[in-house]
């Protein structure tokens, strides 16, 4: 009775070496805020719930907030090499992480957007810009301009005492 249970070890064993994990994201941007950390965290989780989002995960430090699904132009990869511009679903999800730093928290958010791929019928990475990870940090806490600012590489940003 050993035996079989020993090969399905193996088995789960082997297929989770074999899983890939998914890259890694870099962090899309660093704001510094004039809060304790808890403080900045309840007033973004606030925020984004006044929005209609959804807070789907909180932690000490962290939280993730669903955007939901919508429809975005994104370029989808093709049979034959290059990728077409396409309307097709894109769902987005964005984490926070919420440090001390001088003065107040060090915000830090990676967004998750992902779009379905019609014809390989599978959700991929869709271009990182097209969750409001950002739009909601700039609501919440800094000039109106820190979504136009952000870029795909890391920046850090002081936002201004409300």
């Amino acid at each position: 009775m050993q035996r079989p249970l020993g090969v399905a070890v193996l088995l789960a064993l082997g297929a989770c070496h074999a899983a890939q994990p998914a890259p890694p994201r870099p962090a899309r941007i660093v704001l510094h805020v004039p809060h304790a950390p808890q403080r900045a965290l309840t007033e973004l989780k606030l925020d984004a719930v006044a929005h209609g989002w959804r807070v789907v995960d909180e932690g000490l430090d962290s939280l993730v907030i669903d955007f939901g699904v919508a429809t975005a132009r994104v370029p989808v990869a093709t049979d034959d090499g290059p990728a077409a511009m396409r309307d097709t679903e894109v769902h987005a999800t964005a984490l926070y992480r919420f440090d001390a730093a001088a003065g107040g928290a060090a915000v830090t958010m990676w967004n998750n957007p992902i779009y379905w791929h019609p014809e390989l019928r599978v959700w991929l990475a869709a271009p990182d810009d097209l969750a409001p990870g950002d739009a909601l940090l700039a609501d919440c806490f800094g000039p109106r301009d820190l979504a136009a600012a952000a870029s795909a590489d890391v920046k850090t940003r002081r936002a201004t005492p409300r």
